[in-house]
């Protein structure tokens, strides 16, 4: 094999591999660390480019000072045989090769952080979206709120003397829906059956409130029971539809409420219509 019949394969790959274990991890943690540092602080590209093109240079330079420095500890080298323009031929020569190594890692190392940091951006989205929901949520509850208690109060005050058998259901019915109201305070969803059961509590009290006045119409598909739904999702609806639907000139009002199911969808509708 001529000049390399000599050559002891062996002890090539041997070194090779060392050399590899020894001089790699440290320059890539290094690449890692560098890319890390300046993708937090978002800098213009073109201080990026700038900046990666400097540490191309530096990385090209360590590797070969890495590399030289273990062949000199093995004894493959000796120390006055490495000259400054040995080293720098030896890196010029190469640096197509290691520059496209370093922007390699650079480019996945990006492509990492850039992927991380959107999967959290996705995740503090979608907190933020449930905090939203939540928020939601506890302000339909809080439609139940103080001038509904204080109306009904006054009702029940009213129907004492009038109607002491209309004044105790109404607050019978009023305790009961407090409490359903407690119990849920925390519960995001609740199955349709017990949302509708408190509704139930709450309609019990505007139809004596209304007494005559007012209709309600409600037709529901039993076998969606056990759906989960918004708890208090159709008390604060109902309660906006007689707040305005009531008025001067029309004093007769009715709420129709729909429950059904329409392409795999659970639809709950709610309208209410004034008598003329």
């Amino acid at each position: 094999i001529g000049n390399y019949g000599s050559i002891d394969w062996f002890s090539i790959l041997f070194d090779h591999i060392i050399a590899n274990i020894f001089i790699m991890p440290p320059t890539i943690l290094l690449i890692i660390y560098v890319t890390k540092y300046f993708f937090d602080r978002n800098y213009n590209w073109k201080v990026l480019i700038a900046i990666h093109f400097l540490f191309s240079i530096i990385y090209m330079v360590l590797i070969y000072f890495l590399y030289y420095s273990y062949q000199i500890v093995i004894g493959e080298l000796q120390v006055e045989e490495l000259t400054a323009e040995s080293f720098g031929i030896a890196v010029i020569y190469n640096s197509n090769l290691h520059f496209l190594g370093y922007i390699g890692f650079v480019a996945i190392i990006y492509c990492y952080y850039y992927i991380n940091q959107y999967s959290k951006i996705e995740i503090q989205k979608s907190q933020l979206a449930q905090q939203f929901t939540n928020v939601k949520l506890e302000m339909l509850k809080a439609q139940l709120n103080p001038h509904f208690l204080f109306n009904t109060l006054h009702s029940i005050s009213s129907l004492v003397k009038e109607d002491p058998s209309k004044a105790q259901n109404m607050l019978v019915s009023l305790g009961d829906l407090l409490r359903e109201i407690i119990f849920i305070k925390h519960e995001e969803k609740i199955s349709l059956e017990k949302e509708l059961e408190i509704l139930t509590k709450y309609l019990d009290i505007m139809l004596i409130r209304f007494s005559d006045h007012l209709t309600i119409d409600i037709k529901i598909d039993h076998s969606l029971d056990k759906a989960l739904v918004p708890s208090l999702l159709t008390q604060p609806i109902i309660e906006n539809s007689i707040k305005y639907g009531y008025s001067s000139n029309h004093t007769h009002l009715e709420i129709k409420l729909r429950v059904y199911a329409k392409d795999g969808q659970l639809i709950i509708h709610i309208g209410y219509f004034i008598a003329l």
